[in-house]
């Protein structure tokens, strides 16, 4: 059996135990899997705009250093403490959290316990990086 993206999760030996409806359509392969016409077209959308990410110049877009957005400046706060409430937090920075929470993608909760004083960084947009404006092109 093939592994990997395209293959479905590990099966159990009991296959028997699954639901009718699942025991009935179940596949091998993702690209086996008896889905309507729309959801089936999906995954071939997908693997294209991958491809198109992957390698622009070759499908013709020509994307020069003007034309995309710049960096957003911040700053690196190292912390080795808990903090209780990140909204708060970024209250204290001049942020808001949505923005705490976007230039820290890791952040999973509205609080960072550390119990074992590990330092992170947390990294503050600047005010100068708050607002893009396409003709000002100072920040790169």
């Amino acid at each position: 059996m093939a592994t990997g993206w395209l293959s479905p999760p590990p099966i159990t030996p009991d296959r028997d135990a699954s639901p009718p409806n699942l025991k009935s359509s179940w596949q091998d392969h993702a690209m086996d899997l008896w889905l309507v016409e729309e959801t089936s077209r999906y995954m071939f959308r997908l693997l294209a705009a991958k491809e198109i990410f992957n390698n622009p110049q070759r499908y013709g877009f020509l994307l020069k250093r003007e034309h995309l957005y710049p960096p957003i400046p911040y700053k690196e706060v190292t912390v080795n403490t808990s903090i209780d409430d990140l909204n708060e937090y970024a209250k204290s920075q001049g942020i808001t959290y949505a923005q705490l929470r976007d230039a820290n993608p890791w952040l999973r909760d509205t609080s960072l316990k550390n119990k074992t004083g590990k330092t992170y960084i947390l990294y503050i947009p600047t005010q100068e990086g708050m607002y893009y404006d396409p003709k000002d092109r100072c920040l790169q």
